[in-house]
């Protein structure tokens, strides 16, 4: 609603085809042939781990996460929690009037869990997780994806990546989050002060 306040245009959904960069500008072609050229573009759309280009620090975890929206008897409002098994972490995350799943688990575990009827997937879960909420009574379709680091974002003049698209790692305690927003809040912060130093008189570099 803010950006929409200061007349800055929001086109979406859209995809990039391809983005060619010169001394001056980086010009973005859009999947229906439209041209957009400036000055900086960020890329802040990350992926999947397994469909992405590889890159410099490139490790697979050998998890995979089950996501699913979960319902109990019991629940607690407004409080997350997350437990450490021996294939990796469970969260769950408040969530509408449930909880948002994020299971990981070896990838023959995963694949094992997906094949299980909704009934037989809470049981597990259950037994998982404990019986803090009371018994988990309902689920949605579950997706499954493979995790892993892909890290060193390719950057240029005119071109930055950031979050998922800079770094994309494990989702355990949402750093993946975290970072994104550290990425966000700090080239806000090196845009403005670059901002205030071209009109400034001195030549006082951000740092």
């Amino acid at each position: 609603t803010r950006v929409a306040a200061t007349g800055i245009a929001l086109i979406r959904p859209y995809t990039v085809s391809h983005v060619t960069e010169d001394h001056e500008m980086a010009t973005l072609t859009l999947a229906d042939h439209t041209a957009l050229s400036a000055q900086l573009v960020v890329q802040a759309e990350g992926g999947i781990y397994n469909e992405q280009t590889k890159k410099t620090l490139h490790k697979d975890y050998t998890q995979t996460a089950i996501v699913a929206h979960v319902n109990t008897s019991a629940p607690i409002a407004h409080r997350a929690f997350e437990r450490f098994t021996n294939e990796g972490p469970l969260a769950l995350l408040p969530q509408e009037e449930g909880y948002a799943l994020v299971w990981c688990a070896r990838p023959q575990t995963a694949e094992h869990l997906l094949a299980l009827s909704d009934a037989a997937f809470l049981q597990e879960l259950g037994l998982a997780f404990g019986t803090r909420l009371g018994s988990f009574i309902s689920c949605s379709k579950r997706n499954a994806f493979p995790l892993g680091l892909n890290a060193e974002p390719e950057t240029s003049k005119h071109m930055i990546a950031i979050g998922n698209a800079a770094q994309t790692l494990h989702p355990v305690a949402g750093q993946g989050l975290n970072l994104g927003l550290r990425d966000a809040t700090v080239l806000a912060q090196l845009l403005t002060c670059l901002l205030y130093t071209s009109d400034a008189a001195d030549d006082t570099p951000c740092v």
